[in-house]
């Protein structure tokens, strides 16, 4: 799942997987359906503020090519020391 970045004041998503934290899901609850994991299936159109960070597994309107940016996770920085060649 691509972690994204809300870089305007907020983003709307209407369908897709999210992947949030508890925090994040305790606000958005009436909006979601719980897959595990910290996944949730977005049923009703859900916001998210600037700078908020999210999981977001699905298409991405237009739209929202400059809203949210790609994150880069601990997961994407460790894998770039292992590709560093010494």
């Amino acid at each position: 799942m691509k972690q994204y970045l809300v870089t305007v004041f907020w983003v709307n998503l209407h369908t897709g997987i999210v992947e949030l934290t508890n925090k994040q899901y305790q606000s958005r609850q009436h909006c979601l359906k719980s897959l595990g994991d910290n996944k949730y299936e977005i049923l009703k159109s859900v916001q998210f503020k600037k700078g908020e960070t999210f999981g977001y597994d699905g298409e991405l309107a237009k739209v929202h090519g400059k809203d949210m940016v790609p994150c880069k996770t601990e997961a994407s920085k460790e894998k770039k020391k292992d590709d560093v060649k010494v």
